[in-house]
């Protein structure tokens, strides 16, 4: 059936009169003191105030919704097989989800606030440069909002592996809210003890101004070690008896120990000294540009995973 423009704004006009109606009934039964002349200016203003006030509720209650949905699939949920997109916001981690779901840019580039997840079988080469079929990935979109970082760690929990998308234009300016977003990730007990696999993908590589892998490799190994060592300097935990001292001295020294990366006294982290130390496999690194579906070495990086 054809969208009636003329009989929808009849309808909206039909409904902000009746509004306004009902505005001016309630002034009066209420015995306000308004002028009979500002009646309609006055009740015109009640009924604007109370269209945004259920706006507001509305999209209150919307993300409200949102979140609890994230929460339940993350609780529900004991898997743990999932390809987990991480990373800043605007970095294009949708972006990237999307050539992986759909081969195109089906939203076009916007910042998420929700988590996306699908799915699907992923093409790729194998070490050998065989072209392989893996059945039945599972990728997550995790928003990047720093508002939202507390939520996002959580999904490390559901991980198989982990590509943090980095924007190669702006990451040399975002040095340090990146490093410090790395350093929760590699710091993390559960990254750490289930030895998780680690992608740095340097999207849209396409621009002219975005540095090369290997540049922003060496700029985050700087940038990292700077956190961890402003890490160690933390204060510890406030305890007012004996046994909560006892619980917070233990859970200080296990946190120290993954906050340290692997790293011996004196000796400046790097990707690779932290692989060795911590028996996690060898960081990749490599070069996207999500927005022109040009991610085959995210799906390479995928089919090489082991099952």
């Amino acid at each position: 059936m054809p969208f009636d423009v003329q009989a929808a704004g009849t309808a909206l006009l039909e409904a902000h009169s009746a509004s306004v109606a009902l505005a001016k009934a309630k002034i009066r039964e209420l015995a306000l003191p308004v002028p009979l002349e500002r009646l309609d200016d006055v009740a015109l203003v009640v009924v604007i105030i109370c269209t945004l006030f259920s706006v507001a509720i509305a999209l209150t209650l919307t993300r409200a919704l949102g979140r609890t949905a994230s929460a339940l699939r993350l609780s529900t949920s004991s898997r743990a097989d999932a390809i987990v997109l991480m990373g800043p916001k605007g970095s294009g981690k949708t972006c990237a989800w999307q050539s992986l779901a759909y081969g195109e840019q089906k939203f076009g580039t916007c910042t998420s606030v929700e988590i996306n997840e699908l799915t699907e079988d992923v093409k790729g080469k194998d070490a050998r440069g065989r072209e392989v079929t893996k059945r039945k990935v599972r990728v997550i979109d995790v928003p990047g909002h720093p508002k939202l970082r507390r939520e996002a760690m959580l999904w490390l929990k559901q991980a198989k592996a982990v590509v943090f998308v980095v924007d190669s234009v702006t990451v040399a300016n975002e040095r340090k809210e990146v490093a410090q977003f790395l350093f929760s990730i590699l710091s993390d007990e559960n990254f750490q003890r289930r030895r998780l696999p680690l992608m740095l993908a340097c999207n849209k590589g396409e621009k002219l101004t975005a540095h090369p892998p290997d540049f922003i490799r060496k700029r985050l190994e700087r940038e990292i070690e700077a956190v961890r060592r402003a890490a160690e300097g933390e204060l510890p935990s406030m305890a007012i008896n004996s046994k909560q001292r006892r619980a917070n001295a233990a859970a200080q020294k296990k946190r120290d120990k993954y906050r340290t990366l692997g790293q011996r006294p004196g000796e400046a982290f790097t990707f690779d000294a932290f692989a060795r130390a911590t028996a996690c496999p060898p960081t990749t690194f490599d070069r996207l540009s999500a927005v022109k579906n040009q991610v085959e070495p995210l799906r390479d990086f995928i089919v090489r995973l082991r099952h």
